[in-house]
């Protein structure tokens, strides 16, 4: 992830450099990494191009990063940020307001996936309030 971060921001600084900066404002923002030249956003068939070849050559170092991933695209980034908001504990309607959802069922139950290391710490903290309840009755 730090190096994700690391690169994004250096493709910023490189843009802000060349002076390039978005011409299509997407509600308001303009902070976007992945511009043309001319400062247009890239389709998503462009994008998903770029993000293939930059996979293929992450993929020789890290061939484990990518079991039961045959093909990252720039929807395969969106599902994972919703995921990672959820395991950061954000709140859900914070979550489908970010993602763009008029529906919550959308964020829920297509853009958010509960991992095995989730779903054990939740565990983990309903035992320890289920045993915290059983010492409190045990005290009166």
């Amino acid at each position: 992830v730090d190096h994700a971060r690391h690169a994004l921001q250096e493709e910023g600084l490189r843009q802000k450099s060349l002076g390039i900066t978005c011409q299509e404002p997407i509600d308001g923002c303009r902070d976007f990494v992945f511009l043309t030249d001319e400062g247009k956003l890239l389709s998503d068939s462009l994008l998903n191009n770029v993000i293939q070849k930059l996979c293929a050559h992450v993929r020789l170092q890290y061939p484990e990063a990518f079991e039961g991933r045959e093909r990252v695209t720039c929807h395969t980034f969106r599902h994972t940020f919703a995921t990672r908001m959820s395991e950061a504990d954000v709140q859900m309607k914070v979550i489908q307001d970010v993602m763009g959802h008029s529906d919550i069922g959308m964020t829920m139950n297509v853009y958010t996936e509960a991992t095995t290391e989730q779903m054990h710490r939740d565990i983990l903290v309903l035992e320890g309030s289920a045993h915290g309840a059983a010492g409190r009755e045990a005290q009166r």
